[in-house]
């Protein structure tokens, strides 16, 4: 997950740096046109087009004219979460609500279909979040990691690192016993669309594995998969049945 707000396109590490150029192009050509829509008919966000560039993997428009941000009430245990959208989709989630995110979103369909959709998915009412992603704020073999992981490991699957790397295709000629899985970690950690691209559905070999945000960001995940049904119920257990 990503607590932050990003600021400009992640750069991969020096050992991304040595993955297969092919692994840098976005491979979208094949996708559905939106975030959960695999192998039916995609679902139409309102306030955005019924496809872009984002979704297909070309260029986005620039972001610096483009983002604004909204709050969204959520029921997790970090509180509500801030989302940036463009006229693309949704470029931006993190956990917790950030105050004084400028500029705020004044489209309230956009804000309209955000707000509902993510409360429907974190109310158990919907398995799909719906939202169209515009892409521009990861790049490279980043942007590759989180796309497959956006492509293949739906609700109620979880994948680890390890297999996330290999299936990426990015870290071919990585040797070093590892560091592929440890580098899909920090690209986790680095995701800026939290939720929309499901980082917590990546977990460790022997176990739940990491979350950014410390003890809350740990409480998220485990909320999360509680919620698609990875994890039994604890009695403490607040969300949906």
């Amino acid at each position: 997950m990503s607590g932050r707000r990003p600021t400009a396109p992640d750069r991969a590490d020096s050992a991304v740096d040595r993955a297969r150029p092919e692994a840098d192009r976005d491979r979208g050509a094949d996708r559905p046109p939106y975030d959960g829509a695999r192998g039916g008919e995609a679902l139409r966000a309102p306030g955005w087009p019924a496809a872009g560039p984002a979704e297909g993997g070309g260029p986005s428009v620039s972001q610096s004219w483009s983002m604004s941000w909204l709050t969204v009430p959520t029921p997790l245990p970090s509180g509500p979460m801030h989302i940036a959208v463009t006229p693309l989709g949704v470029a931006a989630a993190g956990y917790g609500g950030r105050d004084g995110e400028a500029p705020s979103c004044t489209d309230d369909t956009k804000i309209a279909a955000v707000t509902e959709r993510i409360g429907a998915y974190l109310a158990g009412r919907t398995r799909e979040l719906g939202l169209p992603i515009d892409w521009s704020l990861s790049s490279g073999p980043h942007r590759a990691v989180l796309q497959t992981l956006w492509r293949e490991v739906p609700f109620g699957r979880t994948v680890t690192y390890g297999e996330l790397a290999s299936r990426s295709g990015v870290f071919e000629g990585v040797t070093e016993p590892g560091l592929a899985a440890r580098t899909v970690g920090q690209m986790m950690a680095a995701n800026p669309v939290a939720l929309l691209v499901p980082c917590h559905r990546v977990v460790a070999a022997d176990g739940i594995g990491g979350f950014g945000g410390g003890r809350v960001g740990i409480e998220v995940k485990r909320w999360l998969l509680t919620l698609e049904g990875v994890l039994e119920p604890t009695l403490d257990w607040d969300g949906p049945l």
